[in-house]
């Protein structure tokens, strides 16, 4: 039995492991309670740093590509600008040759429906062998001169007509002292 006693006096093996397990949380506990604000410090410290790290890293990439990108613009705007300046040489052209169709099409359209002014020259001869003696000539009547317009043709609304006679003396004194003479009157 002492034999027994004595056996149970001997530790097991578990309880030092457990003590060393205890004894060493106790002072990791203790070490990370006096370190943990100097850790927060260095975290925030080390994140702050990484930040402006990748903050360097971005700009710098940034200020690399520049260039690249103001050559892409200037490209760009380049591009445009020449598609711009050959749009407007198109519409300008375009522009000029509607302007010149306009202007014949007017031009003959105007020559076929606006009348020309009309002159005459005529010589009427009075007869004088009647009492008063008269000369007819009328302004109406038909045109068949080989003129597209064919037809009655009068005096158009809103036109004038000067008439000029010219009298015509006899040609002998004879023919003046027995009143026989001739009126030729020439109209325009």
């Amino acid at each position: 039995m002492k034999n027994e006693e004595n056996c149970n006096l001997i530790p097991k093996a578990y309880w030092f492991t457990q003590i060393i397990y205890f004894y060493s949380d106790t002072i990791y506990n203790c070490i990370m309670a006096l370190l943990s604000p100097f850790i927060a410090i260095f975290s925030i410290a080390s994140d702050s740093y990484h930040r402006a790290e990748e903050a360097v890293d971005a700009v710098e990439s940034v200020f690399l590509k520049v260039p690249s990108k103001v050559i892409h613009g200037t490209t760009t705007l380049l591009r445009k600008t020449g598609f711009g300046i050959v749009g407007a040489v198109y519409v300008c052209m375009v522009m000029i040759v509607v302007m010149l169709l306009a202007a014949m099409l007017g031009v003959g359209l105007v020559q076929l429906w606006i009348e020309e002014p009309v002159f005459m020259r005529e010589s009427l001869f009075f007869d004088y062998t009647d009492a008063n003696p008269k000369a007819v000539f009328t302004f109406g009547g038909f045109v068949d001169d080989g003129s597209i317009k064919k037809g009655p043709m009068g005096v158009p609304l809103g036109h004038t007509f000067h008439v000029s006679v010219a009298l015509l003396m006899p040609e002998s004194d004879h023919n003046r002292q027995i009143g026989m003479f001739q009126v030729r009157m020439p109209y325009c």
